[in-house]
């Protein structure tokens, strides 16, 4: 593998770009590379595709323009279906152009079982591996989730960036058990030859400076139960409950200088959060902002939001159910130590690091959450914090 194509790539296949990260990692391709990306894109025609790319770029305030926009290939495509839903002379001009893949196409469900995410998230990943091993064999970028190294029975007191949990031990989660069977393809085909390295981000959190966030992750749907029900679970109430957080900018610039490094072939990287914010600061900001949350007995919440759902089917608390029992994963990953030796030393030189998730930017989420109509507006006039001045 020539290590200059490795650090200036000219063509690069991103799956996923019109996703949360997605679009944050196309930013950051543009920007930190000369090459044109190449964005597979769920449409019919190419530009269904590049409407549908474009779209979703200023929904999240990251409008490319000028001589970076040129780069941007919209390439319409399934990810579900064979040859990323390519014809085969499409595919195969493909796999003789680029440069490298990024595999970061997935759907995203804290609800959906295996079965249903099986296509787009293992096939899907069969599909980018057989593209990139084609012509010739290229780098491939997986993008993971540190939950597939964090087992359902019993964890180590640091969790290494080479485990992964036994098939049993899976976290109950479909989508959890896609990307683990997903990384379990990839590492395949590195056995067999091809340059892979595997990059787990844990919970991503909106942008650090926008604050727009994805409402797929299962921490904001409890957030957003949370508020439709005036109460808080108890044990999301305890100091010891943490959530973890990394800004989707900061994930984004991480994995791209990683992955621009000649020698990562191989690796794993843990792109988690170094210092978890604990959920009482994420609540404090939320009474701050205007709304009452009573803390109410595990068991007594989860009754409460059985009955709500029940009794009003419009109040968009459907994912919220997954939370009945489950409260520890939703709360997230935030009290485990995650080893993180590979990417400390491949960020040894970048520019980028790990931010504390401050009470700003918890202000900022919640501020965009509730502006966009994610969040039901509060009942009163948010107060300031302490120190706070207007």
């Amino acid at each position: 593998m020539d290590p200059a194509r490795v650090a200036d790539p000219r063509h690069i296949l991103l799956t996923g770009a019109t996703g949360f990260l997605g679009t944050a990692l196309l930013r950051e391709l543009l920007a930190r590379t000369s090459a044109t990306v190449h964005c597979l894109v769920r449409a019919d025609d190419e530009f269904a595709a590049a409407e549908r790319l474009r779209n979703a770029l200023n929904s999240r305030g990251l409008r490319i323009d000028g001589e970076a926009a040129a780069r941007i290939a919209a390439v319409p495509g399934d990810l579900a279906r064979p040859l990323l839903g390519l014809s085969e002379d499409r595919f195969d001009r493909l796999a003789d152009l680029v440069d490298a893949v990024y595999h970061n196409g997935a759907r995203v469900s804290a609800v959906e079982p295996y079965s249903r995410l099986r296509d787009p998230n293992v096939y899907g990943t069969r599909e980018a591996i057989r593209l990139a091993a084609r012509s010739r064999a290229v780098p491939v970028h997986y993008v993971s989730t540190a939950a597939v190294a964090v087992s359902a029975a019993d964890n180590p007191p640091v969790i290494t960036e080479d485990r992964r949990v036994p098939a049993e031990e899976v976290l109950p989660s479909g989508y959890v058990a896609s990307k683990w069977v997903g990384e379990g393809l990839v590492r395949a085909a590195a056995e067999r030859g091809l340059p892979v390295t595997v990059h787990r981000p844990g919970r991503i959190g909106g942008h650090s400076g926008t604050g727009s966030g994805g409402t797929d992750d299962t921490l904001w749907h409890l957030v957003r139960a949370m508020l439709v029900l005036g109460a808080v679970p108890e044990s999301a109430s305890v100091s010891a409950a943490t959530v973890d957080l990394v800004p989707v900018d900061h994930v984004a610039r991480m994995m791209v200088h990683l992955s621009l490094r000649p020698g990562t072939a191989g690796l794993t990287h843990h792109l988690t959060c170094r210092q978890p914010v604990r959920f009482t600061a994420l609540t404090d900001a939320l009474r701050r902002r205007g709304h009452d949350l009573a803390v109410l007995p595990d068991a007594e919440w989860g009754e409460r939001l059985r009955r709500t759902r029940e009794r009003n089917p419009e109040a968009g608390l459907e994912a919220a159910a997954l939370l009945e029992g489950l409260l520890p994963t939703a709360i997230g990953l935030g009290g485990l130590h995650f080893d993180q030796r590979n990417t400390t030393a491949g960020l040894a030189d970048a520019d980028v690091g790990f931010p504390v998730v401050d009470e700003a930017l918890l202000a900022r989420y919640i501020a965009y959450f509730t502006e966009s109509g994610f969040f039901p507006p509060p009942k009163h006039a948010p107060t300031r914090a302490k120190g706070e001045t207007s």
